[in-house]
C-alpha cells in the first residue's frame, strides 16, 4: 500500500504517525466500477476513527483520469492519501501507476507501507529454488501478446508466478502443458492471505490440468500459478552415453530448431532413434532452443 505524503516542505512527523494522520482520502482501485464497502469494512476495524472510513474516493481503471487531479490537489491542501486494494498490491496487476506516476510528477513522496501480495505470498509456500524468478501476472487472452508471453514463460530458468481468474484457470493451465512439457513442477495457490487460502502442489503442469479437470467442483476466487524453475539439462555427451552409440543429439536437435519444428516434436524423434528418455531429450532441446534465440538476438549465430 504505497502512501502518497504531502509535498516536500510541510515533512516534519516521522513516517509512521504520518501515515496514522491520513485523513484524507482512502483510494480504493477497482478494475470495475464497483463501489468502496469492501475498503470502508475494513478500514474501521484499524482506523482510531470510524469517520475516517468514509473518506473514500473510488478510483479505478474508468475514472483514474478525472480523480488523479483531486487527489493530487489534496495531497497539496496539506493532506495525505493512502492508495489501497481490497484484492491485490497496488500497482501489481492492478490499478494505481498512474496516481503513482502524478505524484512523482509532482515531486510527491510515496511511501510503501509493507501488505500482503499474492505473488510473494505464493513463491515463500512452494518450496522452490528462489535465487531468481519472474513476474509474468495475467497473461493477455489472446492473439501475439498471449503467444509472446506464454514464450516468455518457457524460456524463463527460474520460477515463474502467474495470475488467473477461475475461469480461465484449466485454459491457461493446459496452455501451459502444452509449451512447458515434462519435469517442471507446478504450486496453485487460490485465495492467498484471505479467508479460504489452499495450496495445491503438483510435479507437473499436466498433472495439474488433470485434477482440474476431474474435479467436481468449478475453480473458485483467484489463482496465483508458481512453476517451478526449469530442470537443469543434461550434456549432450551424457545423452550419448545413455544411448550406448554416438549420435549428434546438438547437431539433429538445431538443424530442426532452425527449421522451426516443435521442441515437443524434436524431442520425441530424437528420443526414439537415440534410445534415450523423451523427458531428457525435451529439456535439452528446451535449453538449445533458448540458447539459439539468443545467438540470433544478438546475432552470434
Amino acid at each position: 500500500m504505497p502512501t502518497l505524503h504531502r509535498p516536500p516542505d510541510s515533512l516534519s512527523l516521522p513516517p509512521p504517525q504520518q501515515t496514522s494522520d491520513c485523513v484524507c482520502a482512502f483510494c480504493r482501485l477497482v478494475s470495475g466500477s464497483t463501489g468502496t464497502r469492501r475498503t470502508g469494512l475494513l478500514l474501521k476495524d484499524v482506523l482510531s476513527s470510524p469517520r475516517r472510513a468514509n473518506h473514500l474516493i473510488s478510483c479505478h481503471e474508468h475514472n483514474v483520469r478525472e480523480r488523479t487531479p483531486l487527489l493530487i490537489s489534496s495531497l497539496y491542501s496539506r493532506k495525505s492519501v493512502a492508495l489501497v486494494s481490497d484484492a491485490g498490491t497496488p500497482c501489481i496487476s492492478d490499478p494505481g501507476r498512474h496516481l503513482v506516476s502524478a505524484a512523482i510528477a509532482a515531486n510527491i513522496p510515496i511511501v510503501p507501507v509493507p501488505g500482503a501480495c499474492a505473488a510473494l505470498s505464493a513463491l515463500v509456500c512452494t518450496g522452490f529454488s528462489l535465487d531468481s524468478f519472474t513476474f509474468v501476472g495475467f497473461l493477455p487472452s489472446s492473439g501475439s501478446a498471449r503467444t509472446a508471453a506464454l514464450a516468455r514463460v518457457q524460456t524463463a530458468p527460474g520460477a515463474v508466478v502467474l495470475y488467473e481468474a477461475p475461469h480461465r484457470l484449466l485454459v491457461t493451465l493446459k496452455a501451459l502443458a502444452d509449451t512447458e512439457g515434462p519435469g517442471r513442477a507446478l504450486c496453485v495457490g487460490r485465495e492467498l492471505t484471505k479467508r479460504f487460502e489452499e495450496f495445491r502442489r503438483f510435479p507437473t503442469v499436466t498433472a495439474a490440468v488433470a485434477w482440474y479437470e476431474a474435479s467436481d467442483t468449478p475453480p473458485r476466487g483467484e489463482f496465483s500459478l508458481v512453476l517451478g524453475p526449469r530442470p537443469q539439462p543434461p550434456v549432450a555427451s551424457h545423452l550419448d552415453e545413455i544411448a550406448g552409440k554416438k549420435v549428434d543429439v546438438r547437431g539433429i536437435a538445431l538443424a530442426l530448431l532452425r527449421e522451426g519444428v516443435p521442441v515437443r516434436a524434436i524431442a520425441k524423434s530424437i528420443s526414439g532413434v537415440a534410445e534415450v528418455p523423451k523427458k531428457a531429450v525435451y529439456g535439452y532441446v528446451t535449453h538449445l532452443k533458448t540458447e539459439l534465440a539468443r545467438a540470433i538476438e544478438t546475432g552470434t549465430t
